[in-house]
């Protein structure tokens, strides 16, 4: 008997065991399945954060890329390369749409969105080389290769006709980038921000003949206009004299052509006389000194090494024609923010039917040296020469539309005709100089 109970105990204290290592068991098991589960929610979530992570960094590239190429001066073609096709204009231009009709950028309205009729975009191939796309309307065609890309398109931002926001949507993957449209991406993000014209010419002249020295105009068809109400019709502004250049000069109706004709300025002969180089006057109306203008990334240098030292990588010609015909060229190619260290000699020869520059596409021309006009091309934009006489001679009638700085004299013993021209000033403005960011305007936003 007592045996008999002593077995039955030790299978009791058998079964409780069993019991209480089952009952281990499984929650070991319990905890071993939340502890997985919780390891695939830290996956999922550290993918997900990979994804959008890389969504934004797209986006953000597609910001910078868009950046660039506003204050590249190169015309593009559709796929956003170079082009020395006549009819293509520059990425600028083209998206931001400023014309002589007033001061400042006019993106297009989306037909969809509302924010940018006009978009542009690129792909990220393995390769690393970009793949884009910049349509003369609607959305950018990048194929249906599924590969991360961006798309970038213009706002513009009320009450200030220079600034405009860029937004960028960025995509991991996918055939689709766009802000009205799902797309197949995993992630997509969108980041915005504000660029600013930081213009190549600050003040523009108020004039159509600005020299720091005397005028002279010599020539029989001697004849420099302004009809421009709101710079009071000023046609010739002298540091010293001006003789006889009211004869010569056509202002506003009623005005006396004397009264158009400012001579004597001491703000400009001082500049004249306290510094030889140009550069106080240069600064007067540009907002920056002449080192800093030619150094600019939107500026293009040509320079003669027979005249000064040259820097590495600019264009280079020999002779004063030569070096007017290389201005030619690189006008011709949408380079319309010019520094020449050479003295320019500007004929039939050099300068092509069409002229220098155009009403919708004005040039900025700069130099140290003299500029001689001997031609009758006509030239659309503001040329300022920073150290010598500027001088318009022999035969055929010289035309200017826009206006002329000089930091010493003006000669003409030709035909001439200067206009100043406040379209082209319009134009000009928005077309050169630099886009930069406003401080505090860069956004980010989950789609």
């Amino acid at each position: 008997m007592n045996r008999t109970c002593t077995h039955l105990h030790t299978r009791q204290r058998g079964a409780a065991s069993l019991v209480v290592a089952m009952i281990i068991l499984f929650g070991m098991t319990m905890v071993a399945f939340y502890a997985n589960r919780g390891l695939l929610f830290e996956q999922k979530t550290s993918a997900n954060q990979y994804r959008a992570t890389s969504a934004f960094e797209v986006a953000e590239a597609g910001l910078e890329w868009a950046t660039a190429r506003l204050n590249e001066p190169q015309k593009i073609d559709s796929a956003c390369a170079a082009s020395a096709v006549a009819t293509d204009r520059t990425f600028r231009d083209k998206f931001l749409q400023h014309s002589t009709a007033a001061s400042g950028f006019n993106p297009v309205t989306a037909p969809v969105s509302g924010i940018g009729g006009i978009r542009a975009g690129c792909r990220l191939p393995a390769s690393g080389a970009l793949v884009c796309s910049c349509p003369d309307v609607g959305n950018p065609n990048l194929g249906t290769v599924n590969e991360p890309r961006f798309s970038v398109e213009f706002a513009p931002v009320p009450g200030d006709l220079e600034s405009v926001e860029v937004r960028a949507i960025g995509c991991t993957q996918g055939t689709e980038c766009l802000q009205d449209t799902t797309g197949t991406s995993d992630a997509r993000a969108q980041v915005r921000v504000t660029l600013k014209l930081l213009p190549a010419l600050r003040s523009g002249p108020q004039a159509a003949l600005t020299a720091g020295g005397d005028v002279t105009l010599g020539g029989s068809g001697a004849n420099i206009v302004n009809t421009d109400a709101s710079t009071n019709g000023i046609t010739v502004d002298a540091g010293l004299s001006a003789p006889g250049a009211s004869a010569r000069v056509t202002t506003l109706p009623g005005l006396p052509p004397e009264a158009s004709v400012l001579i004597n300025d001491t703000s400009l002969s001082s500049l004249n006389t306290a510094d030889p180089t140009g550069n106080a006057l240069f600064r007067t109306y540009f907002g920056q000194s002449m080192a800093n203008y030619k150094a600019d990334r939107g500026t293009t240098v040509i320079c003669d090494p027979g005249v000064t030292t040259c820097a590495a990588g600019v264009t280079t010609c020999s002779g004063g024609t030569a070096c007017a015909g290389a201005v030619v060229t690189a006008v011709g190619n949408a380079k319309n923010q010019l520094w020449v260290d050479a003295p320019l000699e500007f004929t039939d020869a050099n300068v092509p039917i069409a002229g220098l520059g155009a009403p919708n596409s004005p040039v900025l021309l700069a130099s140290p040296y003299a500029m001689t006009f001997s031609g009758t091309r006509p030239v659309y934009g503001v040329l300022f020469g920073a150290n010598q006489t500027w001088n318009v001679t022999g035969g055929g009638s010289a035309v200017v539309n826009g206006a002329v700085i000089t930091r010493d004299d003006f000669n003409s013993s030709g035909n001439l005709t200067l206009t100043y021209d406040a379209g082209v000033l319009r134009k000009l403005r928005p077309a050169t100089g630099s886009m930069v960011r406003v401080p505090g305007s860069w956004r980010d936003f989950n789609l």
